[in-house]
Order: structure tokens, then C-alpha cells, then sequence
């Protein structure tokens, strides 16, 4: 009777091990529309194995920035992806703690469920991919939940210009050119009139001349026509 009650206990935990194991966020809060600093916990589930690859996957329609701080010596490496964060390389036995800095996170308060897939040595996958929803029983298998808070940890990324793209070029305002009116048209002044000079009189004296030896002409003329029908 004890054998089998033990061995029934033992059947208990084998069952319930893989509920009881999480991957996990430390802290499990963040302020909405912050950028935080939070570590991924792993468990190791496997007596006889070492975790090789982590896979965090986001939130689906989330897209978040990341940074990982760089992996020292025999440590995981850290690949940055448009879904997620890939570690791999490890070769410690145990829980392993993934440092990461992740936002900005939504500016509604909610619930964020992540993915996670862990790998070890000898091929073995914990798929930490369920949802659990806010108020629902745990399941099997939950993935990783971050639950934004007001007044939770976190800092608010500086204000920045919209870019799409994931990414839209900022708008840039044309140069506003001012075109100077075009100056009035340079009127030249009329030439001053000519003032009459002493040298004025020149022509009379040249016209009196004239008549004058017309008039002795004709005189002459007369005169030789007199003489000539004497």
C-alpha cells in the first residue's frame, strides 16, 4: 500500500512539473508607455539536459525595441529580430536570467502575453506558448505575461517624430522663399532746355547779309539795263 501511494505521488509531480515550471518577467508590472528594464526567467526543467536557446517571441501586433546587454565569456548571445529575441550558446546548467531593455511599451494599461520556446541539448522544447488571460486559470503551458500598470516601473521614452516602418521619414517643412516686389523702372530726367547765347544773333547777322547783297544785286543790275537801252 505505501509503494503504491508512492508511486502515485510520484505520478503527481511528473504530471504537474511542466505547470508548475514558467518562464517568467522580473518585474511582472511596467508603466504604460514607458521603456523598462526587466529580466526573462527561464527554468530549467531537465535533470539531465542544460537550456541552449531561448526564444522570446512579442506580443501579436506588437513590434518593441530591445536592447541586450553584450553576453560575457561562455554566455548566450543575443539576436535581435522583428518578432522577438533569439538567445543561444549556452552551456551552464540550471535556470538561466536574460537581461533586457524592451519599449516603449503601450500607453494603455493591459496585459501583454509573450511566447517562449526553450531548447536544451538533447533536443528536448518547453513550448511556454498559451495565453492566460487576466482572471483565467492558469494553463498547462502559459507564456510569459507583462501587465502595464499606471504608476508601474519604467521610465517615458522624450517625445520623437512619427517614422513608419516600421518607419516614416519625418516631414520636412519647404523653405519659404520671399520674392522682393521688382524696383520701379528708372525714369531719365528730360535734357535741359538749351539757352539762347550771345551766338544766337550769328544767323540774323548771316540773313541781313544776304538780303543786303541781294538788294545792291539788284541795284547793279538796274542800273546796267539803264545804261544799256541809253
Amino acid at each position: 500500500m505505501l509503494f503504491i501511494l508512492s508511486l502515485v505521488a510520484a505520478l503527481v509531480l511528473v504530471v504537474a512539473a511542466p505547470a508548475s515550471a514558467h518562464t517568467s518577467f522580473t518585474p511582472e508590472e511596467v508603466g504604460p508607455g514607458t521603456v523598462v528594464d526587466v529580466t526573462l526567467n527561464a527554468g530549467d526543467e531537465r535533470d539531465t539536459a542544460i537550456i541552449t536557446s531561448v526564444e522570446l517571441f512579442w506580443p501579436d501586433g506588437l513590434t518593441l525595441t530591445a536592447v541586450v546587454p553584450p553576453a560575457g565569456p561562455g554566455a548566450f548571445t543575443a539576436t535581435v529580430t522583428p518578432t522577438g529575441i533569439l538567445w543561444q550558446g549556452g552551456s551552464a546548467d540550471g535556470d538561466q536570467q536574460f537581461p533586457i531593455t524592451l519599449g516603449p511599451m503601450p500607453a494603455e494599461p493591459g496585459r501583454l502575453q509573450f511566447k517562449v520556446l526553450q531548447t536544451y541539448d538533447n533536443g528536448e522544447v518547453d513550448r511556454w506558448i498559451e495565453d492566460w488571460p487576466e482572471g483565467a486559470p492558469e494553463p498547462a503551458m502559459p507564456g510569459p505575461v507583462l501587465v502595464l500598470v499606471p504608476g508601474g516601473p519604467g521610465s517615458v521614452p522624450p517625445p520623437t517624430i512619427p517614422t513608419g516602418d516600421t518607419t516614416t521619414a519625418p516631414t520636412v517643412l519647404a523653405e519659404t522663399t520671399t520674392i522682393a516686389p521688382a524696383p520701379p523702372p528708372v525714369t531719365e530726367p528730360p535734357p535741359p532746355p538749351v539757352e539762347a547765347s550771345d551766338g544766337g544773333a550769328a544767323p540774323l547777322l548771316i540773313g541781313g547779309v544776304i538780303i543786303v547783297g541781294l538788294i545792291a544785286g539788284g541795284a547793279f543790275f538796274f542800273s546796267r539795263r539803264r545804261r544799256a537801252s541809253a
